[in-house]
């Protein structure tokens, strides 16, 4: 998926992000709003922003309680 590469950038950064499909619920909405060209055709967003504070951070599980089954 290439918004991964964005993602990583911003949470690189200290920012959190998203990637949302709204556009494919919205096309028309989404392209009026960006004044996209008539021939691009939306299909996901990424949404970056300042992390809340109050959030809580997970932590990741250790590799080794991860089995293949």
């Amino acid at each position: 998926m290439a918004g991964q590469n964005p993602l990583l950038a911003a949470h690189g950064s200290g920012l959190d992000a998203c990637c949302v499909a709204a556009p494919l619920f919205c096309p028309d909405t989404v392209a009026a709003v960006l004044n996209l060209p008539p021939d691009w055709q939306p299909q996901g967003m990424i949404t970056p922003g300042y992390p809340d504070d109050a959030a809580a951070i997970r932590s990741r599980l250790p590799l080794k309680t991860c089995t293949r089954r």
